[in-house]
């Protein structure tokens, strides 16, 4: 074997060599990004913070006057598709159903027909509103006002 010969297929040994090499970066290299996390469905989201803990409620107005007194100690607490409540006084009643009315998750109704609108939720704060049609009354106390609730809700 001539010298030309040799550094011939000494040069062929290197290529399939640097080859071998190579070839196990590339597949490496070419492989998935990290996956971008998926952010929750709107009602996902949504039911998580309403059922994570009892909200308390911090403010009442009704048709935009303070009637944050008339609802004093209310809590609500959010389980799946249902509540239970304290010190509802007939806004609220002891305990019920609710679903979601859109896929937005920006109001839900209540097992008893009420729409209840979310106007802010977050992990600490709940806004919500609702409308209610008529007083109720409990032995010659108000029970509920009639009229646009705007409810705040913290924990």
């Amino acid at each position: 074997m001539n010298n030309s010969q040799h550094i011939s297929k000494l040069g062929s040994r290197l290529k399939h060599l640097m080859l071998v090499m190579i070839l196990p970066l590339l597949f490496v290299a070419c492989g998935d990004d990290d996956p971008v996390p998926q952010e929750p469905a709107p009602q996902d989201r949504v039911s998580s913070l309403l059922t994570s803990s009892p909200w308390t409620l911090t403010g009442v107005t009704v048709d935009g006057l303070n009637r944050t007194s008339a609802y004093a100690g209310l809590t609500i607490t959010f389980t799946g598709n249902t509540f239970t409540t304290t010190n509802g006084r007939g806004i609220w009643p002891a305990s019920g159903g609710w679903t979601f009315t859109n896929e937005t998750a920006t109001a839900f109704t209540r097992n008893d027909g009420i729409v209840v609108n979310i106007q802010t939720i977050n992990a600490n704060l709940m806004r919500l509103s609702m409308d209610v049609d008529e007083n109720s009354f409990v032995t010659g106390r108000t029970s509920s006002l009639a009229g646009t609730h705007v409810m705040v809700f913290e924990r």
